[in-house]
């Protein structure tokens, strides 16, 4: 269950914060549900800064598949700070 921000429901960032926290503790679930939820964001986020000589090389779901190798790698020492980091 993901709890309620400040009483007024859940945050965006809420429920990705939470997802960590549950796939630090080994959770393939939460994990799966954190990718999930990340993914979309981060090809967006890579497709509005490749540079038109880098899209002849790579695109963004690409760049986007290796960003999220990298989190599931060091998932693990994620130190949970609040929420708002995400």
């Amino acid at each position: 269950m993901i709890p309620r921000v400040n009483g007024k429901g859940q945050d965006e960032a809420a429920p990705t914060y939470w997802e960590a926290i549950e796939a630090v503790k080994g959770d393939q679930f939460a994990m799966l549900a954190l990718l999930r939820r990340i993914r979309p964001r981060l090809v967006k986020w890579f497709d509005r800064r490749i540079g038109a000589r880098l899209r002849g090389r790579t695109d963004a779901e690409d760049l986007a598949q290796e960003s999220l190798l990298e989190i599931c790698q060091r998932l693990p020492s994620f130190e949970p700070r609040g929420h708002r980091e995400f």
